[in-house]
């Protein structure tokens, strides 16, 4: 689930490169200087951007929404061309003097336009670059897994795969799922994402950052050392938080499924059995590792299936929590332009659930998915909605100031939507809305429910922080040259490792290539914004609940209709990129630093349990990590 926004390889994540060397004369060098000229400068850049934008958003969705051959050629076209009319006006831009420039709104918007700058000796590299980007991806979004011993019915990743993993409990049906998706997608990706290396590696090779990973990274402004300590810092802080839950989900499995499938020798757990593709959240293995069985779920599915919701039913749903903390409705453009389900089995589109905003001047804003009634769908519907909220609030409050019209860090934007969907899913309102009865049990059963309700939780937020953080961490490996082509998958595997404690269910050589069945690895959408994330939206809940005046447990926290909290939510976004994120982290929560203090407040009770969970099963904490791969 992510954010789109249009021009984000071209302004904000792919890498903002010189298309050509300009030999200033004195005249230019005088204006360069001169902050009148910049003032006008950027008024002109500006007036393009916002149309290009226009064409790149209208092309992108025209693409991912419906996967033609032609509309993929034109994709490909579009934004490249794109991106070197672009990357013209960044040559420029860097020789414009901001030191000169006293009005503090203009400065930023050089200082943002300047982020990621790499010089670029063949404009030919970049237009490469996009065509290798648009064949992985149509390569992935068509991939398809014919079921065993029948060649004629054949499956794609969304939704049925997806679903088998999520609710198969038969290892051999989820083993041929898991091997036969990477050997369907490894191979035809891999040479082509080598080549992809290799023109990074040629585009960065003479630059300030010397590889691409630290250009990509600069985009949180801060010094690369100060961000590599900061992400390893949180990664120290939480991993052994995690590790209570890994070795409590091992025992669980273990219990299941036998010791003929969990080997304890290593403490690794098999990763097709976490109920995922990706073994990425864990929350669709509940039924196995609920520390309750014997009280109700507060997976609502069957509740929304018996009300007879329709997934328009619950995008209203949605609607109506950000209204009802003050934020507006969503506008009807969104309303006749989004597709919430796969029109029909034989459309071809992209289903990764993605907001868009069209335009930087109007509320054009939509989102896409193959939704289905589910709980799931209810989540990410406020997920994504959070995206288009983002993108109005800051259109409005940063109007004529488009490079301001973005999150105050890519981890902000995913962060929006999951800080509303902590108080979405707590059983008080689920019990507003009907669909959980919560008052009316014991006090010996809420107690219970509170439990299985943090272990649903963790499954899914704590348990995915390292996948959040390694999944780059292997990107910038590649990148930076510390891991060759021929350690791609090894390394993968000495990650996963070293970082989650998962290992591959069968031998995996070097002739896979694993990463590629993830999405954002061929799409080239950067992730450690997830991981980031997964740490803000708690930061940004309790800040949210102080101003409630709540009076309880974090994880009991529900702001459903406070207009107090709405407001200071919105003041947030509305500041858009004006600021560096830091301050207005600041500002918001009264800290500048990210912390897990949010996330370890949040799971207090689960942790202490299972900690007595674990200890009373003589559970080992921890696992063999292999090449004890260090940050």
């Amino acid at each position: 689930m992510e954010r789109y926004s249009s021009c984000e390889f071209v302004i904000f994540v792919l890498v903002l490169v010189s298309a050509i060397n300009i030999v200033v004369s004195d005249n230019f060098t005088s204006l360069y200087n001169d902050p009148v000229f910049a003032r006008e400068w950027m008024d002109k850049y500006k007036i393009e951007m916002v149309y290009n934008y226009r064409v790149s958003a209208d092309t992108s969705w025209s693409y991912n929404t419906n996967l033609t051959v032609e509309n993929q050629l034109k994709y490909q076209s579009v934004m490249s061309n794109l991106s070197v009319v672009d990357l013209i006006w960044q040559s420029e831009a860097m020789n414009i003097n901001i030191d000169k420039i006293t009005d503090q709104r203009l400065a930023r918007e050089f200082q943002i336009f300047r982020i990621g700058n790499v010089p670029l000796k063949d404009e030919e590299l970049l237009h490469r670059s996009w065509e290798i980007k648009s064949k992985m991806t149509s390569l992935f979004n068509k991939a398809r897994v014919c079921l065993e011993n029948n060649t004629n019915s054949c499956l794609p990743l969304e939704p049925d795969i997806t679903h088998i993993m999520a609710t198969s409990r038969d290892p051999d049906e989820l083993l041929y799922f898991w091997k036969e998706t990477r050997d369907q997608i490894g191979p035809l990706i891999r040479p082509l994402y080598v080549e992809k290396v290799g023109l990074s590696q040629q585009m960065t090779e003479n630059s300030q950052y010397g590889n691409m990973g630290a250009a990509l990274r600069s985009s949180y402004e801060l010094a690369d050392a100060d961000f590599l300590h900061m992400i390893n810092n949180l990664w120290d802080e939480i991993r052994p938080i995690y590790e209570q839950l890994h070795a409590y989900v091992k025992h669980k499995l273990t219990v299941h499924y036998g010791t003929h499938i969990i080997d304890h020798h290593d403490g690794r757990i098999p990763a097709h059995l976490l109920g995922g593709m990706y073994a990425q959240h864990w929350a669709n293995i509940f039924d196995i590792v609920a520390p309750y069985n014997d009280v109700s779920s507060i997976d609502i599915t069957d509740e929304l299936i018996s009300n007879n919701y329709t997934v328009n039913d619950l995008a209203h749903l949605a609607d109506e929590f950000f209204q009802g903390i003050g934020l507006p409705k969503m506008t009807q453009s969104f309303w006749e332009n989004s597709i919430l389900e796969l029109p029909n089995e034989d459309t071809q589109m992209v289903c990764h659930a993605a907001a868009y905003d069209m335009s930087l001047n109007d509320d054009d804003v939509r989102l896409k998915m193959c939704g289905d009634v589910t709980m799931e769908t209810l989540i990410t519907l406020h997920h994504e909605m959070g995206h288009c909220h983002y993108f109005l609030a800051y259109g409005k409050g940063q109007f004529n100031y488009p490079l301001f019209q973005s999150g105050a860090n890519h981890g902000f934007h995913e962060a929006i939507g999951d800080t509303i969907a902590l108080s979405v899913v707590t059983p008080t309102h689920l019990q507003s809305l009907n669909l959980f009865q919560y008052d009316k049990l014991s006090y010996s059963i809420k107690h219970k429910v509170q439990i299985n309700f943090l272990m649903k939780q963790a499954l899914g937020k704590l348990a995915f922080l390292p996948f959040g953080l390694l999944l780059d961490r292997w990107r910038w490996d590649v990148f930076s040259g510390a891991v060759n082509e021929s350690q791609y998958n090894s390394h993968w595997w000495d990650l996963r490792v070293y970082y989650q404690g998962v290992k591959p269910p069968i031998d995996r050589t070097e002739a896979d290539f694993d990463p590629a069945s993830k999405y954002h690895i061929t799409s080239g959408t950067p992730y450690i914004r997830y991981f980031i994330s997964h740490l803000l939206q708690f930061e940004f809940h309790e800040t949210l609940c102080k101003l409630t005046n709540h009076n309880g447990p974090l994880y009991m926290c529900d702001i459903a209709g406070n207009r107090e909290a709405g407001k200071a939510f919105k003041k947030m976004l509305s500041k858009g990129r004006s600021e560096h994120w830091m301050k207005i982290l600041k500002d918001f929560t009264g800290s500048s630093t990210i912390t897990a203090n949010g996330l370890t407040n949040y799971f207090k009770p689960l942790i202490e349990w299972l900690k007595e969970e674990n200890h009373k099963h003589r559970v080992v904490i921890g696992w063999d990590d292999g090449k004890s791969y260090r940050h």
